[in-house]
């Protein structure tokens, strides 16, 4: 089916994300002891679907990782987000792989970390939801229209809304330019301000000002318009989560190889865990080398 695909196979479809989940699911939801060598870790795998698409209808999954994960236990939650800009789908990757290594701890690579992984899965909660876009991912890895022909766009960027209601999906080939869609992280009422208007062109971005991507940040008719982010708000207030973790890659090259830690405005608006946040930010950024193996990423 995905033969014309322009993407390497070894990148996670839709499909072969949900195949993970079933499998992980057969494997691990009834497993009450799952780890060799360890003692009442219980059940250590538990997902559930926190909404669905706005046009296609797709499952949202939300996956626990934890001891006793089919237990409600009192302990401080972490949320990972992997994909929201559907051509980003490397954070999809990285979400796949953590959840891997967590669930096996002593896999080939992950043995040095077994008592780190004990420690994280005994003490906390880690939900991982791979994708909040998986209307965006069908569209970057390809699909089938309705003649029968194979659709491909790995530059899109949004999800599927109908944006001028004739009922069609309206997309160009290539970066920007595609009328129908909304920018899923720019659909929250925060900053909403920040986010474009339905076609406002693209200015380009500091640093590369050539780069113009028009359409692309259209933040929807009005905030939380997107079942998709209402899954996501509902989702974080319903769980109260000590800290996340959202997942981004960068087209441009404007905003790529950094950890941008929440939050400092105008200068002097400080969250008041911005002192602790920042310094994760700051260890998690040396220990991720930037492409062309010269350093590290930035903290920001």
């Amino acid at each position: 089916l995905f033969s014309d695909s322009v993407l390497s196979d070894r990148y996670t479809t839709l499909s072969e994300l949900q195949e993970k989940i079933n499998m992980w699911s057969e494997e691990y939801s009834q497993n009450e002891d799952p780890y060799p060598n360890a003692f009442g870790e219980g059940i250590i795998f538990h997902h559930e679907i926190i909404g669905y698409t706005g046009i296609d209808q797709l499952p949202i999954w939300a996956i626990k990782l934890s001891f006793n994960a089919n237990i409600d236990e009192d302990e401080p939650k972490v949320l990972i987000l992997g994909q929201c800009h559907a051509e980003e789908i490397y954070g999809l990757e990285i979400a796949v792989e953590l959840i891997e290594w967590l669930l096996n701890p002593h896999a080939e690579g992950n043995s040095t970390y077994w008592q780190s992984i004990y420690s994280i899965m005994s003490e906390s909660e880690i939900w991982v939801i791979p994708t909040h876009n998986p209307e965006g991912l069908n569209i970057v890895h390809g699909w089938i229209d309705d003649l029968g022909q194979f659709q491909q766009d790995e530059s899109f960027r949004k999800n599927k809304y109908d944006a001028n209601e004739n009922g069609i999906f309206d997309f160009v080939y290539g970066i920007g330019d595609d009328i129908d869609g909304v920018d899923l992280n720019r659909n929250y009422d925060f900053n909403w301000i920040f986010g474009d208007e339905l076609n406002q062109l693209d200015t380009g971005c500091s640093g590369n000002s050539s780069y113009l991507s028009n359409y692309d940040y259209y933040r929807g008719p009005y905030p939380f318009s997107e079942s998709e982010i209402v899954a996501i708000r509902d989702f974080a207030i319903d769980n109260t989560f000590l800290l996340s973790i959202a997942y981004h890659s960068s087209r441009s090259g404007c905003q790529s190889e950094k950890v941008i830690s929440s939050w400092l405005w105008e200068n002097e608006k400080e969250a008041p865990d911005l002192s602790v946040i920042s310094m994760l930010g700051e260890e998690i950024s040396q220990r991720i080398p930037t492409e062309d193996g010269l350093g590290y990423y930035s903290p920001s």
